[in-house]
Order: structure tokens, then sequence, then C-alpha cells
């Protein structure tokens, strides 16, 4: 079939590495603006805000999460695995001379050189992220309509009160910014969107938007961690981890 013979072509491995990373990047940028909710002075509205948000994702929208896991699944599995192949190829072709290897990607710049280890280590640090958050401690909330649901906000505000995990979430960001900076322009060219008028428009498009996502993920990130050390943050963490023992007596009855 052609579209098997495109998959297996190296443009055709290019592409669609190429592809599952925008879509990527883009599920990214979402989830980036949604933890914009945390940033509230007020602890009590930043809780309501930001369960919220995260109740709208994970039970409202349930059925289209299921698909969308299982699609971003399928993404991330893509990418790494084409992203694999696409390396070992580039090497193979290369005759593995490192020096031929080093010559031409100094060309390229600092992010291109690091495609493959920044991309590896953002994967070590997505998977942690998720078992942290999906699978952690499950601490809970009751919202102003009186439904008990999951407080992420809880379990976020405890997290970034660690400066380890703060540190080395502020780390992965660096290393998911360097990654889409060179990832995002170089899918335009891959996808031979090659034009001396219109490529250095979509280089700086493509920068503009790897900045933008790792920006708002730093900005939440740092503001959540100034705001879980003020009282009023520290007061809200200590009464909504108080109220666990009775919430949870209430869901067992």
């Amino acid at each position: 079939m052609w579209f098997l013979d495109y998959l297996s072509s190296s443009i055709g491995k290019k592409q669609s590495l190429g592809l599952a990373g925008v879509l990527l990047a883009g599920f990214l940028g979402v989830h980036a603006v949604g933890n914009l909710a945390l940033l509230n002075p007020d602890p009590a509205a930043a809780q309501a805000a930001y369960n919220a948000y995260t109740e709208f994702l994970t039970h409202t929208l349930r059925p289209l999460i299921w698909f969308a896991e299982a699609g971003l699944a399928a993404l991330f599995l893509c990418h790494i695995g084409l992203a694999i192949r696409v390396k070992l190829e580039n090497l193979k072709a290369a005759g593995y001379n490192r020096y031929a290897v080093k010559t031409r990607l100094n060309d390229e710049g600092l992010p291109s050189r690091t495609m493959f280890v920044t991309g590896a280590l953002v994967l070590v640090f997505l998977l942690q992220h998720l078992l942290f958050f999906k699978y952690g401690t499950h601490h809970l909330y009751r919202d102003a309509a009186g439904k008990m649901i999951r407080d992420m906000w809880l379990t976020t505000a405890q997290a970034f009160s660690d400066p380890v995990w703060m540190v080395l979430y502020v780390v992965a960001l660096i290393l998911l910014g360097t990654h889409l900076w060179h990832a995002l322009p170089s899918v335009c060219r891959t996808f031979g969107l090659v034009h001396a008028k219109w490529t250095p428009f979509l280089n700086w498009t493509g920068r503009v938007a790897a900045l933008g996502v790792a920006g708002l993920f730093l900005a939440s990130a740092l503001g959540t961690c100034a705001l879980v050390r003020t009282d009023s943050w520290q007061k809200q963490i200590r009464q909504a981890t108080a109220a666990q023992a009775v919430l949870t007596a209430e869901v067992a009855k």
C-alpha cells in the first residue's frame, strides 16, 4: 500500500515524527493554559478553580479523555519510536563519523544537537509527572455544589512545597523549551515549507510557540512555588489536609 510505503520511507518517518510532535505540543499548550488557574493569591479561589478545571477534564470529559489518553499514548510511542529510528538512520547515513556529524550539527545550534537527549529526558519527566499526579495520593474536596471530587489543588500545592520537586520541574521545563525550540521550526522544513521570505517567519513563529508553551508552564510553576510559601496558602493547605479524615469518612459511609 502507498501509505505503508510512505511511512517506511525516510521522509515519511520524519514527517510522521514531526506531525506527532506538533500534536503533542498542542496538548501541552492547552494543559499549560489550564495550569494558570493556580495563580490566584486567594488560595480558596485557586483551589476551587483548579479543582473545577481538573474535574472537568477527568470526569465531565471522561469518554473523550479515554480516547485522548489512548491517542496521546499512541502519539508518544510513535514519536519516540520514530525519533529512535531516524536517529539511528542518520548515524548510519553519516557512517558513524562523529567528526562529520559534529561539524554538521554545530551549524544548527545547541537545541538541534541535543534533540534526542532532551526528548528522552522530557519523556522520563512526563512519565514521572503522570504517575505522580494521576496515581499519587488521592485527596478529597467538596465543591460549591456539594459534590465530592479529587483535590488536585492540594496535591499540586504539596508538590510545589518541596524544593527538590520544584528544581526538577523547572529543569524539565527548560529541557522542554529547548526541545520545542528546534522541533517546531524543523517541522516546516520537513514538510517542504522552505522559502526565502517565509522560512524566517515560520522559524520565528515556531520559536515563539516553543517559548510560549514552556513560558506558561514556568510561570504557573514559579507562581505556585511563591504562593505556597505565603501564610494564606499555608493555612489553606493545613485546613485542606486536616479535612481529609472527615471527607474520607463521609465517602466511606
